[in-house]
């Protein structure tokens, strides 16, 4: 028993101290196993996590070669169960979403140009049509960007009233600009495309906000719905 207790507080004290490193001299600063040590301490909490990060490197070289890896290989690992190699293995899109949104936040789009640009960076390559609405205040600093749905328009089960309560419970907000992709196709608005384009105008102003436009990216340009009119890339 006695053993079992100088143990855990071994253990403790350990952690302790690799919290203290990491404070200290930063994470950005620290080696690759003092880093990995401590990035793992958060999906092994009752863990001595250092010979794990060890024969983490060893394998994978690298802390962005471990991060990269499948659950299935990170779970081979002795030490690193399949959950824990699942919880590691999701650091990236965590990451991910985080500079994405971060990015988001601090976007000024005040021009046509800067908006389109910012829809084709949202929409990406992605292989079927999402609906997006950007969100923005009179400054037209992107607040937030919301995913509607995902499937071409006419299949989109959007319900207008959830649509509203998204778009009044963000502070600030003023204007909107919706924004799907047409991956496979011409970027030309179906009958679909006009019609939700009136149905969310006439929406929004009912509850004060401004709908811009809703633009329509396709392979080889974008049309402007509200404009009525299509540009080449």
């Amino acid at each position: 028993m006695k053993t079992e207790e100088k143990t855990k507080v071994d253990h403790s004290n350990h952690r302790q101290r690799l919290y203290n490193t990491i404070q200290r001299v930063g994470l950005d600063k620290a080696n690759n196993y003092i880093a990995l040590e401590f990035i793992l301490t958060l999906v092994l909490p009752r863990v001595d996590t250092n010979p794990i990060a060890h024969k983490l490197i060893d394998k994978f070289g690298d802390i962005p070669s471990v991060l990269d890896a499948s659950a299935e290989d990170l779970a081979k690992i002795p030490g690193m169960g399949p959950n824990s190699a699942r919880l590691l293995s999701m650091f990236p899109d965590i990451i991910d979403r985080y500079l994405q949104d971060k990015q988001r936040r601090t976007c000024i789009l005040n021009s046509r140009e800067a908006v389109v640009a910012y829809c084709k960076t949202l929409l990406g390559n992605k292989p079927n049509e999402e609906l997006y609405a950007i969100c923005m205040n009179r400054a037209y600093k992107v607040l937030r960007v919301e995913l509607l749905a995902k499937g071409t328009v006419n299949e989109l089960l959007i319900s207008m009233q959830e649509f509203l309560r998204k778009m009044i419970s963000i502070k600030n907000n003023y204007y909107v600009v919706l924004t799907h992709s047409h991956p496979d196709s011409n970027c030309q608005p179906s009958r679909e495309d006009r019609i939700a384009t009136t149905r969310f105008k006439e929406n929004l102003e009912g509850v004060g906000l401004v709908l811009l436009d809703h633009f329509i990216i396709g392979p080889n340009g974008y049309y402007c719905v509200q404009e009525d009119s299509a540009h080449d890339n």
